[in-house]
């Protein structure tokens, strides 16, 4: 797990906390077991792969930590951020898509 020293990364949180929204949902069980929610590149301990978490304890096991150790590389998060819209200067969904030769997305900065 790294980041990118070539982006300027930043996490916009909708709610006043890290991982708000998971916590109004704490105590419900997650349907999937932690070996399926988190990749293998994340250098965090989160006890049993098997598990099935409750929203709370993949939120203080996993979402905090990830947090902090983005912080510490670099990233910023902001809470209570609403964002509107997010874009590649004038070009469309469709335009841009590189898979069909048109590789104007990767050059357009983000507006």
């Amino acid at each position: 797990f790294r980041l990118s020293e070539e982006f300027d990364v930043t996490v916009w949180e909708a709610k006043a906390e890290i991982a708000g929204n998971v916590a109004s949902w704490g105590w419900v069980k997650l349907f999937s077991a932690m070996k399926l929610n988190l990749p293998s590149s994340i250098p965090l301990e989160v006890g049993d792969p098997e598990a099935y978490l409750t929203g709370s304890e993949f939120r203080e096991r996993v979402l905090l930590p990830l947090a902090e150790l983005c912080v510490a590389r670099g990233a910023r998060i902001e809470t209570s951020a609403k964002v509107a819209k997010v874009g590649r200067g004038s070009l469309l969904k469709s335009e841009g898509i590189a898979a069909v030769g048109d590789d104007r997305r990767a050059t357009t900065e983000f507006r």
